[in-house]
C-alpha cells in the first residue's frame, strides 16, 4: 500500500491537477509582467481544447482512486482483495487514456513541456504499484480475517486463500473488464448526445 500512498500522495502535491492553461498563462505572466499575447496567446487559444481533454482526464483518474482507501483500511475476505485489486486495474485504465491524451496534444510543444513536469504521475507503472502493495494488503487481510472469525465464531466468513499471482491474474481480467465497461459507457454517451 505504501506505493500507492506514494503515488496519490505526488499525484494530489505535484500540480497535475491545476488547469494547464492557466498555469502556463501565469507563467508567462510571471516571466514577462504582461499576460500572455501574441503568438502565445494564439497557442493557448488553439491548445484550450486540448488541455481540456487532458484536465478532464486527470480528475477522471483521481476519481478511480476514490475508494482506495476506505477499502485498505478494511478489507479482509477474499473479494475485499478481488475490489482492491479491481480497483488498481481501474486506476491502470484511466492512466493509459490520460497518456493517450497527452500524445495527442504533441503539436502543442508548450502544452507537452508543461506536462512533461509530471511524468512521475502519468508514467507510473500501476500493474508494478499493484504487485508491490498486495503483498502488505494480503498480509493485512489475512490478519483482519483471523481476528473477525475469532471474535464473531458464527460468521460465514472463509480464510483469506489468494496469493500474489492470483492478484496478478485478476488485475489482468479486471481492467480488460473495466476497458469493456468504459468502452460501452462513451458509446451510450455518443449515442444520447
Amino acid at each position: 500500500m505504501q506505493q500507492f500512498q506514494a503515488f496519490k500522495k505526488s499525484f494530489m502535491n505535484d500540480g497535475i491537477m491545476n488547469y494547464p492553461i492557466n498555469e502556463l498563462d501565469e507563467e508567462f505572466y510571471t516571466e514577462h509582467g504582461k499576460p500572455p499575447s501574441g503568438k502565445y496567446a494564439k497557442m493557448l487559444t488553439r491548445a484550450t481544447p486540448i488541455a481540456d481533454k487532458i484536465w478532464s482526464q486527470v480528475l477522471t483518474v483521481k476519481a478511480s482512486m476514490h475508494d482506495f482507501y476506505p477499502a485498505m483500511n478494511s478489507v479482509f475476505t477474499n473479494r475485499g482483495i478481488e475490489f482492491i485489486v479491481e480497483q488498481y486495474a481501474a486506476l491502470n485504465v484511466e492512466i493509459q487514456d490520460l497518456n493517450k491524451e497527452l500524445k495527442a496534444a504533441k503539436q502543442e510543444q508548450d502544452l507537452l513541456k508543461y506536462m512533461e513536469r509530471f511524468n512521475t504521475v502519468y508514467g507510473v507503472n500501476v500493474f508494478d504499484m499493484m504487485v508491490s502493495d498486495i503483498t502488505e494488503l494480503l498480509d493485512n487481510a489475512a490478519i483482519r480475517n483471523e481476528v473477525h472469525r475469532t471474535n464473531y465464531v458464527e460468521s460465514m466468513v472463509q480464510p483469506i486463500t489468494y496469493t500474489v499471482d492470483d492478484m496478478k491474474e485478476h488485475f489482468k481480467d479486471a481492467t480488460k473488464k473495466y476497458k469493456a465497461k468504459k468502452s460501452e459507457i462513451l458509446k451510450r454517451q455518443k449515442q444520447k448526445g
